[in-house]
Formats: structure tokens, sequence, C-alpha cells
């Protein structure tokens, strides 16, 4: 997600009452400083935005275009991640 596309759906919305969005929650409280000194524990998807574009989130979040802060819980197979 990007904030233009948060700014196409805001739009849609108004028009097409089915259509939710949803961000996982470390997009909201954290940002990509905390890949600083290559923290591997902030290697996420979605990755981390700067924090002018997690401030945006959080302005979509206040006016309802944002519909569901998931946990972007993901499971993966032990092969996978070998």
């Amino acid at each position: 997600f990007t904030t233009k596309s948060l700014q196409i759906l805001k739009a849609v919305k108004k028009t097409n009452k089915k259509v939710y969005t949803e961000v996982p929650i470390h997009n909201l409280i954290l940002s990509d400083k905390e890949c600083d000194g290559f923290n591997t524990r902030a290697k996420l998807i979605s990755a981390l935005q700067e924090e002018s574009e997690r401030k945006k989130l959080i302005t979509f979040l206040q006016e309802g275009v944002i519909d569901i802060i998931s946990s972007n819980h993901s499971p993966k197979s032990y092969i996978y991640k070998d």
C-alpha cells in the first residue's frame, strides 16, 4: 500500500460501500527507522514505510479510509523458513 493507493480507495469508497481496506498494525506503529543497523527483526512484509507515510496512514485510519487493522499473521511452513 501507498498513500496514493489509499487516496484512490478513499475516492472509490464514496461510490462503492463494499470496498474495505486493511493495514497491518506494524505499519501504524513502526517506521523504516527500525531497519537501521540492518535490524533483521524489522524485515517485514509489507515493508515498513518512512515516518511521513506512517503518519499519513494514521490520518487515513482516523478518516475511516482504513477499515481493518490486521496482525499481518502469515504462517509459513518450516521448509519455507529454511
